[in-house]
Formats: structure tokens, C-alpha cells, sequence
């Protein structure tokens, strides 16, 4: 399902491990590669970030209010591609979630990308020395060195916004 694989990409790519999705499948070896590069490739920024999480409440209220819109969404990704391009695409052609995203100056990539390279961010600006030049290898600088600077005000707010997606989709 649509949400569920959104939630687990920052999981797969931040603890590099496979897991599966609702519809169990498992992500290949290719597009966890993609979703990486892509996620190494994302830069952030606190505006782009706190429109994300705008964005997110937002459509977690809709799909709460009209089960139906979300339904629709999971029913139209189930048998598509796991990569950043089938997910974006997705964002932006469903008619509800795009206005969304227009509302908060967003792409459908910015929505995939976003928890992914926070996520990343959080967990290698936190590890240990040792494991963060390990990990950092496969991560954007400015994007640990953005987490540094914004974990205290952003964190709370990103961590609660998830919660409320993983509610929706019963996890």
C-alpha cells in the first residue's frame, strides 16, 4: 500500500535493511539503491520541511474525515513500482493530495523524499563517531548538519506527524 511503503522508505534507507510493504513485497536491491541516491541527493531546509509536515497533517485530517480519498489512493499504488519517480508520480496525480501539495509549494518528490532524508539525518547526526563516518558516506552533509542545527524545534513535529499516518494505516 501507497502510505505504508511512504512510512517504511525512511527505515529501509536509514537503517539499510530490507523490509517488506503491505502488500508484501519487497523492495529490490535497485530501488532501495534509487531511493538512497535520491535521498543523498535531497537537500533540506527548514521552510521546505515544516510545509512537508503541514502538508502531511493536513492529508492525514483528510484521509481521516474521507476514508474513500485514501482508499482510492492505496487501491490505484498497489501494483506500482516501488521507486522515487512511481511514488512522486502517484503524490501529484492524485487530485486531493496534489491541491495539497500545491497549497504547500511542494512536489510529489519533495513528499516521498523529505521523511527519508530526515530520518537519515537524525540517525547519523546522533550515532557515534565510527558509525556516523560509516553512514555519512551514503548521506547529504548539509542535511546532518541541518539536523544539528533544527532537531529540537523540527523533531517533535515530525515524530508526531508520522504517528498520526501510521494511525491511519493501522500500524
Amino acid at each position: 500500500m501507497f502510505f505504508k511503503k511512504l512510512i517504511k522508505i525512511p527505515f529501509i534507507v536509514t537503517l539499510l535493511m530490507v523490509t517488506t510493504t503491505a502488500s508484501a513485497e519487497t523492495p529490490t536491491m535497485s530501488q532501495l539503491a534509487d531511493m538512497m541516491e535520491a535521498i543523498k541527493g535531497y537537500t533540506l531546509d527548514v521552510k521546505t520541511t515544516e510545509n512537508y509536515m503541514s502538508a502531511m497533517n493536513e492529508m492525514a485530517d483528510l484521509a481521516k474525515a474521507k476514508p474513500a480519498v485514501l482508499d482510492s489512493l492505496k487501491a490505484k499504488s498497489k501494483d506500482k513500482d516501488f521507486s522515487v519517480k512511481e511514488l512522486s508520480k502517484e503524490m501529484e496525480s492524485h487530485p486531493e493530495f496534489s491541491a495539497i501539495l500545491k497549497k504547500y509549494n511542494l512536489t510529489g518528490n519533495d513528499f516521498v523524499l523529505i521523511p527519508g532524508a530526515f530520518m537519515q539525518a537524525a540517525m547519523i547526526s546522533q550515532a557515534s563517531p565510527d558509525m556516523a563516518k560509516m553512514m555519512g558516506a551514503t548521506t547529504n552533509p548539509a542535511n546532518i548538519e541541518f539536523m544539528n542545527k533544527n532537531r529540537d524545534s523540527l523533531m517533535p513535529k515530525m515524530q508526531a506527524g508520522m504517528q498520526r499516518w501510521s494511525a491511519l494505516s493501522g500500524e
